[in-house]
């Protein structure tokens, strides 16, 4: 069989046959970042390309990057002693109840 035709640097074509012959082989190269069109009778009938990767969390941001996960919990920690982080979690803490305790009423 002839070797794919190529349309461009990240698309090949290829037939059914070929593709089920080299799949191993055009599987590398999707995850290189090609797409791979699957024909039938030179006609176009799938395509293989690859799978974006997602963070698998949000990194830190802002003042936060750079700092170690040690740093950041150690962090947090002293300001849950800080009696002025605390009176302001309350205060914050009240104003949501209260809020949320009208929205009810207000619901019903």
């Amino acid at each position: 069989m002839a070797s794919p035709t190529v349309h461009d640097s990240c698309m090949i074509r290829v037939n059914v046959h070929e593709a089920k012959v080299y799949l191993s082989r055009y599987l590398d190269r999707v995850v290189e970042g090609e797409t791979i069109i699957v024909c039938r009778r030179n006609v176009p009938v799938a395509e293989l390309r690859p799978i974006p990767r997602a963070c698998k969390e949000p990194g830190p941001m802002g003042l936060e990057k750079g700092k170690s996960e040690t740093a950041r919990l150690e962090q947090m920690e002293q300001a849950a002693r800080d009696p002025l982080f605390l009176a302001d979690l309350h205060e914050t803490m009240t104003a949501f109840s209260t809020a949320d305790a009208e929205m009810w009423e207000h619901d019903r």
